[in-house]
């Protein structure tokens, strides 16, 4: 979902409900044609579009912007004087399809992501991901490792990380070490659409319920899934422009980030946060400009 002319200062509660919905329901929302802002006015707008913001990461204390509460992140490969990178994912290498914090519980796990094109954003992309499509057509499937449909509502994901700046075998120097743990697999956000959760850029463990899946089984569900889920029918690639903001739904959609020379100069702030119990009946999109 595009929104066009949104005066991100000036956010009334009809848009605010709004913004507060779209991500769960459509998934994805840009925010274009955004005047440059401060610190101080991104944090007031995730703190109003966000019941509570919640970027507690176990990282180096650098990559969080100054006098916001450990609330605002930089994603950026930027160095400070001692040539260490002062962002998350500053590598100028491919960002592999992920969800952010897979391994958190559902009650723990913010529910969204928003980030914001601070500066030099343009030629790079990110991607996005509809698991709510995915999911819908992968039931349908009819050439699926052996098991998988079967045991599809009852998968379960265990996620684990090796190091502190590793973000498991698929990427490394992300400037911080998530948690582990186990999530299903086929769940819902808070607006009941059901979708797929899965972060494979941490290469997570398959089980059916406590039970491991066999070796065989982990890497060909793995291949599958991977090659299934990224299908260009199910991706959005957002090609940046300084100034916009995107907010993801972060239990329904993963994103990725191709490889970006640029990287030690391009910067994007981030912030996570919880919405509180979705009302769908209170959206009125006749209020924003909107373009799909």
């Amino acid at each position: 979902m595009h929104v066009d002319q949104l005066d991100v200062l000036d956010v009334n509660s009809t848009e605010r409900d709004q913004l507060r919905t779209l991500p769960y329901t459509n998934l994805l929302v840009v925010i274009h044609n955004t005047q440059p802002l401060t610190i101080d006015q991104y944090h007031q707008f995730t703190s109003g579009v966000f019941d509570d913001l919640n970027n507690d990461l176990p990282a180096k204390e650098k990559i969080f912007v100054e006098q916001t509460n450990k609330e605002i992140i930089r994603v950026t490969g930027k160095k400070d004087a001692y040539g260490e990178v002062t962002g998350l994912f500053g590598m100028p290498d491919d960002l592999p399809w992920h969800c952010n914090e897979p391994g958190r519980t559902a009650a723990e796990r913010p529910d969204a992501l928003c980030l914001y094109g601070v500066e030099h954003t343009e030629g790079s992309i990110t991607g996005f991901t509809n698991s709510i499509q995915a999911l819908k057509d992968l039931r349908q499937a009819t050439d699926t490792p052996v098991g998988l449909l079967r045991s599809l509502d009852q998968l379960m994901c265990y996620y684990n990380y090796s190091g502190s700046t590793d973000n498991g075998p698929m990427a490394t120097d992300v400037n911080y070490q998530g948690r582990t743990g186990f999530n299903k697999f086929v769940t819902q956000n808070k607006s009941g659409a059901q979708g797929i959760h899965w972060s494979p850029m941490q290469n997570p463990r398959f089980y059916i319920g406590k039970t491991l899946v066999p070796a065989a089984g982990q890497q060909a569900w793995f291949s599958y899934l991977y090659k299934f889920l990224t299908q260009p029918k199910y991706c959005y690639a957002h090609h940046w422009k300084d100034c916009e903001i995107i907010i993801n739904c972060q239990w329904l959609s993963m994103h990725a980030r191709p490889a970006f020379e640029n990287i030690e100069n391009r910067l994007l702030w981030r912030a996570m946060g919880y919405v509180g119990p979705f009302n769908g009946s209170a959206i009125d999109t006749s209020q924003l400009e909107l373009r799909q």
